[in-house]
C-alpha cells in the first residue's frame, strides 16, 4: 500500500471514529483551545495518577484535520508519564499525518498540541 494513502486513510479513520472523544467529569485539569481562523474548538480533559496520564480525552468540534490530530495524540498520550507533555514537540504531532500539510491545515493539526502545552503549564503551576 502507498504510504501516503495509508496516512490519509488513518487520518480519515480518526476523523470519523475519534478515539478518546468525551468528557472526563472528574478530570484534574481542563483547557479549551480555539483556532480563530476556522472556528475549530477543542476542550481537553486530563486525569493523572501517580505521575501517569491515567486518561486524556477531548470534546469539541472542528475540521477533519483537527479532530483526527486530537484523536491520534490523545491515543498516544494515554498511559504515558506526564513528563512526556513537556517533551512533546510540534514535529511529533505533524509526523502523525505522514504527508505535508498546508500552513492553514498545520494550524488545525497543532490545535491539540497547543492544548496539551496549556495542560502542561497548569500541571507545572500546581506542583
Amino acid at each position: 500500500m502507498d504510504t501516503t494513502l495509508f496516512y490519509r486513510q488513518n487520518m480519515i479513520d480518526h476523523a470519523k471514529n475519534p478515539r478518546n472523544f468525551g468528557i472526563i467529569k472528574d478530570s484534574d485539569y481542563k483547557t479549551v483551545v480555539i483556532n480563530r481562523h476556522c472556528g475549530d474548538e477543542i476542550s481537553l480533559y486530563l486525569k493523572i495518577s501517580k505521575n501517569k496520564i491515567e486518561n486524556i480525552q477531548f470534546a469539541g468540534s472542528g475540521c477533519a484535520v483537527a479532530i483526527s490530530s486530537a484523536s491520534m495524540l490523545t491515543e498516544y498520550l494515554n498511559g504515558k508519564n506526564v513528563d512526556l507533555l513537556k517533551k512533546l514537540k510540534r514535529e511529533d504531532v505533524l509526523k502523525n499525518f505522514g504527508v505535508s500539510l498546508t500552513p492553514s491545515r498545520e494550524k488545525c493539526a497543532l490545535l491539540v498540541f497547543e492544548g496539551v502545552k496549556k495542560l502542561d503549564e497548569e500541571l507545572i503551576s500546581n506542583n
